[in-house]
């Protein structure tokens, strides 16, 4: 399960399982710009030999939970660091 959760406690949320890399990636462009926040994210992955971009990504479509966990992690040091004021 994916969730996304504003500043403002506005939230959805959407299943991963079975779900391509492009239609995750639909979902989420659409959830930015349903709470009002313009996405300008790099579409193609780093580091990898013959990368496909997210938005054209059908190929891929397993969700690891353990590997969604770590990611899950990243992300919210990632907003502390960027968010300090915002954590009590």
């Amino acid at each position: 399960m994916a969730t996304f959760v504003t500043s403002k406690g506005e939230n959805r949320s959407f299943s991963l399982k079975n779900m391509s890399v492009v239609n995750c990636w639909k979902n989420v462009a659409e959830f930015l710009k349903e709470f009002g926040i313009e996405e300008k994210m790099n579409r193609t992955p780093n580091k990898m030999v013959d990368p496909i971009p997210f938005d054209k990504d059908e190929k891929h479509n397993e969700s690891h939970s353990v590997h969604a966990s770590n990611w899950y992690t990243v992300l919210l040091n990632v907003d502390e660091v960027f968010n300090p004021s915002l954590r009590v």
